[in-house]
């Protein structure tokens, strides 16, 4: 599958980190508009996860407990975070 990358501006909740776009890594046509509320998304300056949340101020927030443990377990996450440099 071809990465888009797509005009989304965001602010981490972690760092403040803002960005202008967003670089999909999956499929942008499906049912629902991308981004999608809950979905993952990788900070390019702090590294850590955040999730899309559209009505929240900068469109992310901070993964809740539960999320945090399955972002945890997940080895796509893993394999995500070392391949940008932060594991």
């Amino acid at each position: 599958m071809e990465q888009a990358v797509i005009e989304y501006p965001t602010t981490c909740p972690h760092c403040g980190y803002r960005t202008d776009g967003l670089e999909a890594l999956d499929d942008i046509n499906g049912p629902e508009h991308f981004p999608r509320d809950g979905e993952l998304s990788l900070c390019d300056e702090c590294g850590e996860w955040n999730v899309m949340a559209k009505s929240d101020p900068g469109g992310l927030r901070k993964p809740r407990a539960k999320e945090l443990r399955a972002i945890m377990r997940s080895e796509n996450c893993a394999k995500a975070s070392k391949d940008w440099g932060h594991a």
